[in-house]
């Protein structure tokens, strides 16, 4: 701040400069003081600091660019890093999601395997249940539902209802 952006010493009070440095006055007095007695800075007849020499005006510019440039790099590393985390956060977020959602399928799937089976049992359950209640009335029916039965699903009891309605059929021989 004590140079202009086309190379001119400008001075400051020591107040301006502690609002520049976003500090305190007593903080900008101690710096310009050491770099008043290394000859880099002098005040002016208003009590007011400015560059020493005109010739030091090219190296403050020359070093406040690369300050600014140094800064901006830092704040665009800054910026990159912000946004790898995030996009890691989601990148894991969605690995979650897709776990979660292959454990559901997985279980969905197996549960429909159950549903299945259970209905198979059922069906095979039922025909044998009515092939033990026809015995009485029409054998042959009788044994084609525990076959039937027998043939979802072969239990103990599809097999006892096949062997009770063969007994009762009056077409043994066959």
């Amino acid at each position: 701040h004590l140079v202009t952006p086309s190379g001119m010493k400008i001075a400051h009070e020591t107040s301006d400069l502690a609002q520049f440095a976003h500090c305190t006055d007593d903080d900008v007095r101690g710096v310009v003081g050491v770099l008043a007695d290394h000859r880099i800075l002098r005040t002016d007849e208003a009590g007011r600091w400015e560059i020493f020499h005109d010739v030091l005006a090219g190296a403050v510019l020359g070093w406040k660019s690369r300050h600014d440039a140094e800064r901006a790099v830092a704040r665009a590393s800054a910026d990159a890093r912000r946004r790898h985390r995030r996009l890691a956060f989601l990148a894991f977020g969605a690995l979650v999601a897709l776990s979660a959602m292959t454990a559901l399928a997985v279980f969905a799937f197996s549960q429909r395997s159950q549903a299945r089976d259970q209905a198979r049992s059922a069906r095979s359950g039922q025909l044998v249940a009515s092939a033990l209640s026809v015995l009485d009335s029409d054998p042959e029916l009788g044994i084609e539902l525990a076959l039937e039965g027998a043939r979802i699903e072969p239990t103990a009891r599809a097999e006892n209802a096949l062997r009770l309605a063969l007994d009762a059929s009056r077409v043994r021989a066959v």
